[in-house]
């Protein structure tokens, strides 16, 4: 079942490409993930349910000692991404410009811009390590209310 999720998602990005192309409406601006698409909803669901039924059913086990993997995975990613962007005047991962309203605004009014990337950065790192301790609390109340 778990390994249905990933195939279902790569499904419904193809389908929705296809689907765009058959009514001449297809453009960069539908580009996988795109935040407009009507299927972001089930898309985000699916992204956060899956690593939690992977974790659930004991498979993954977060561990902080792994915490460089996604580190590293990001910083090989994010050049290409960060041409991407300019190239095709887009904001994937927020590279170029931060969206209004949020804390990545708040760290580019205080670093300047391209400045707020080193505290994006930090901003990222952060988050992985309150989701690694999170992860720690809820085995630990589980263990202990187990125990009881």
């Amino acid at each position: 079942m778990l390994k249905a999720i990933p195939v279902v998602m790569f499904l419904m990005e193809i389908f929705k490409d296809c689907f765009l192309i058959r009514i001449h409406r297809f453009g960069l601006g539908f580009l996988p993930l795109h935040i407009c698409s009507i299927g972001i909803f089930i898309w985000h669901g699916l992204l956060i349910l899956y690593p939690l039924l992977l974790r659930t059913s004991g498979e993954i086990k977060p561990s902080i000692r792994h915490i460089y993997r996604p580190v590293l995975f990001l910083l090989v990613i994010t050049p290409f991404i960060y041409i991407f962007d300019k190239r095709f005047g887009c904001n994937y991962f927020f590279v170029n410009t931060p969206p209004a309203g949020t804390p990545l605004q708040w760290i580019a009014s205080v670093s300047g811009i391209p400045g707020y990337l080193a505290g994006y950065s930090v901003l990222v790192i952060a988050v992985f390590c309150i989701v690694y301790f999170m992860d720690r609390i809820a085995v630990g109340l589980l263990s202990s209310r187990n125990d009881l």
